[in-house]
């Protein structure tokens, strides 16, 4: 029992030091702890004394800076709005300097409108005109404006060199419904003055007829001239296109007959009557080359063909060259047949065809 006792007590004391000692270390920690505030804060003081202490960025260069702006006078604001309004603006015209740019020959308009081009051997204004006179030319015999939002057969002219002159408006022209013209029209003027009454038609120079538009200073016309006119009408009401005494444009497969495909030969007579030939050549002899379009070859000296009359005189001889072209007379309205040349080693077929 003496020794259970005796154990107890030494626990007891060694408690009683680790209590000792944990107290003393609390009692060390917080010191520490409140020591290391103050320092803190000094050295946050010291840094803020450096940041507003700085000769670019501290509080008194800011202050130096505030008091130059308020310092600023009427006629310094004057001054900033000059030079602003020096500077060329979109809604103004333009002003050439009265000192011209180095390299422009001189100090006023006149010396840099005088001044050679260097690509060129006239002065600059003489081009300027001839840009001009290109545009007034134009204009004054109404070249047509390609646009492909109006409708066929709509062409555009008018004074498109003009400064007032705005776009053209494609809403200010409509369709034309082809299927209502007559047999008994002799021009494209007379079905649109038959059809479309609502309109104010005028005839053009070349017999087209055309309508003024209100807004802008243009003039829509209905391209459908003599030629054109004829081959519509021929196309409508199943006329033959040779009736127009003309020389025959290939009008696609589906209005087209077609002959017997025969071997491409030198010296080979393709028999007629005909309006053209579809050419295909297969192969030629390695010396011949070719350009490319495309997909497309066209071959240099392949070949060439006469369209002969009923008379037995041939016209101008035309060359043989695509792979796959249409080839039709340029004079005659039908031929009587067509004469082959080639040189050896091209092979191929020729087709004719004819209208109806």
């Amino acid at each position: 029992m003496s020794v259970v006792i005796s154990d107890l007590s030494q626990i007891i004391a060694i408690l009683s030091n680790l209590s000792s000692l944990v107290s003393s270390l609390q009692s060390l920690v917080n010191k520490a702890a409140k020591e290391n505030i103050p320092f803190h804060i000094d050295n946050t003081v010291d840094i803020i004394e450096a940041q507003t202490g700085d000769s670019v960025f501290g509080l008194a260069a800011i202050q130096a800076q505030l008091a130059t702006f308020q310092a600023t006078t009427a006629t310094d604001v004057t001054a900033i709005l000059t030079a602003i309004a020096a500077v060329q603006q979109a809604a103004n015209p333009v002003t050439l300097p009265s000192t011209a740019p180095p390299g422009y020959g001189g100090a006023t308009a006149s010396d840099v409108w005088n001044t050679t081009l260097p690509t060129r051997l006239k002065p600059a204004y003489q081009y300027l005109t001839l840009a001009g006179d290109f545009v007034s030319q134009l204009q004054s015999m109404l070249t047509p404006i390609a646009g492909s939002t109006f409708p066929w057969p709509w062409i555009v002219t008018g004074l498109w060199g003009e400064d007032t002159t705005g776009d053209p408006n494609p809403s200010e022209v409509f369709a034309l419904d082809i299927g209502s013209i007559l047999e008994t029209d002799a021009t494209a003027f007379d079905w649109v003055t038959r059809v479309y009454t609502a309109e104010t038609w005028l005839l053009s120079n070349d017999g087209t007829p055309f309508i003024v538009s209100p807004t802008v200073d243009f003039q829509y016309e209905v391209y459908l001239p003599t030629l054109q006119w004829l081959q519509l009408k021929a196309l409508l009401f199943g006329g033959s296109m040779s009736s127009l005494n003309l020389p025959p444009v290939w009008p696609g497969i589906t209005n087209v007959t077609l002959g017997t495909p025969l071997a491409l030969s030198d010296g080979l007579t393709v028999p007629g009557p005909l309006d053209g030939v579809l050419i295909e050549i297969t192969s030629v002899p390695t010396p011949i080359s070719y350009y490319p379009f495309g997909t497309l070859r066209s071959y240099v000296h392949a070949g060439g063909i006469a369209f002969v009359d009923d008379n037995g005189q041939a016209e101008t001889t035309q060359s043989i060259g695509l792979a796959e072209g249409v080839v039709c007379p340029r004079f005659m309205v039908h031929a009587d047949h067509a004469i082959i040349r080639l040189p050896s080693g091209v092979v191929g077929t020729v087709t004719p065809w004819t209208t109806p």
